[in-house]
Parts: C-alpha cells; structure tokens; sequence
C-alpha cells in the first residue's frame, strides 16, 4: 500500500481530480489491482512499473 500510494502522490505525470473528489487509498489499491487483473498476462512483472502504468492509465494529465 505505501508503495502505491507513494507512486500516486509523488510522480508528476499523475493528475488525481481536484481537491473537491479526494481519492483514497483504497480507490487507488483498487484500480492497481483490476488493471493487473486485466492484463494477467504480465503478472510476474515489477509490480511498481504496473502499478503506475494503472494509475496514469486511471488519472491522466490532459
């Protein structure tokens, strides 16, 4: 869990919604975790790389 949520408040290339619809960390854990399952093709891979592929993927910056 520290690790996502270091990855979602630290990398600059990550835009969470504005301060109005804070998201938690379980919402986070979440996303993380249906990503991984949605692509178990790569599930021996550094679980960090697909952990922040899922979040950009989930919080893009325009």
């Amino acid at each position: 869990m520290g690790t996502i949520d270091g990855i979602f408040y630290v990398d600059p290339r990550i835009c969470p919604p504005s301060k109005g619809n804070k998201v938690s960390l379980g919402q986070i854990a979440r996303v993380v975790v249906r990503y991984i399952d949605n692509h178990p093709a790569r599930m021996h891979e550094d679980f960090k790389r697909l952990a922040l592929e899922a979040i950009r993927d989930a919080w893009p910056c325009q």
